[in-house]
């Protein structure tokens, strides 16, 4: 089987992070367990991952349990906000 590299030309990051896996431990733990995002991340914790808009959708409603502050809350919801105008199922994050 044959897997080609390709060029990026380019990668736009939106102006703020939206979680941070060190700090949005509860978050990070939920992920791994709905999803074993562990898996899609290199040994350094990076990489790319994309996140099923329902899995962001439940993480905010469990806000509370997963201990994510205000502004946390906000970032995942403005982010299944442009995933849904942009008819995506996914969210992609590059984590680093």
């Amino acid at each position: 089987m044959s897997n080609r590299a390709h060029r990026v030309i380019e990668i736009k990051y939106a102006a703020s992070s939206s979680f941070d896996l060190g700090h949005d431990k509860k978050l990070f733990r939920f992920l791994d367990n709905e999803m074993e995002i562990t898996d899609q991340l290199n040994t350094h914790g990076s990489g790319m991952v994309n996140i099923p808009v329902d899995k962001l959708k439940q993480a905010v409603k469990m806000a509370e349990k997963l201990e994510l502050n205000e502004d946390t809350v906000k970032q995942l919801q403005q982010d299944v906000a442009f995933a849904i105008k942009h008819h995506n199922e996914f969210v992609l994050y590059d984590c680093f």
